[in-house]
């Protein structure tokens, strides 16, 4: 059996998602089947990027980059609402900001590990703070918990497959 690689897997991604906010922009042209088959898109993202946190060599870089791209996407955002505000449209998507958001806790999580004392304790708690704004961005309640057991549990589909269905 064949599998896909990382780009493949992105590529399909794309598509899927491009059907799913074509089906929202014009939910009288595209089929409503578009939207229940585009519900793969955020965890095939977020474990692209789990998987990219262990193989980056700068995770700090890959961090900064993720967070540019999510502020990016929150300005276009922005300015199709005000744009479309007339046709009362209102965009708000924005799948980096809880990559970003996840990222960050990972890294986080990684400076807890290597540190001691009370650097460590700082780090928790900067962790556990940041954890109620997953509730802010697109999908976290149910994607950040999906990032923390594709991390945790890397690498052992077994427990990934017991966790995964209990997280949502």
């Amino acid at each position: 059996m064949k599998k896909l690689d990382g780009f493949q897997l992105k590529i399909i991604a794309l598509i899927l998602m491009l059907l799913d906010h074509l089906y929202f922009a014009f939910p009288t042209v595209f089929p409503e089947w578009f939207h229940p088959l585009s519900r793969i898109v955020a965890p095939i993202f977020a474990y692209l990027m789990v998987e990219g946190f262990f193989y980056t060599r700068n995770r700090f870089k890959y961090n900064l980059r993720l967070c540019g791209w999510a502020l990016f996407m929150e300005a276009g955002n922005r300015i199709l609402s005000m744009v479309l505000v007339s046709k009362e449209v209102g965009v708000h998507n924005n799948i980096f900001m809880t990559l970003a958001l996840g990222l960050t806790l990972l890294n986080l999580i990684e400076l807890v590990k290597k540190n001691n004392g009370f650097k460590k304790i700082g780090l928790i708690v900067v962790t556990l703070l940041l954890l109620p704004l997953t509730m802010l961005v697109e999908g976290g309640i149910a994607l950040i918990p999906f990032i923390l057991v594709t991390y945790f549990f890397r690498g052992n589909m077994k427990k990934q497959l017991l966790v995964i269905p209990f997280y949502h």
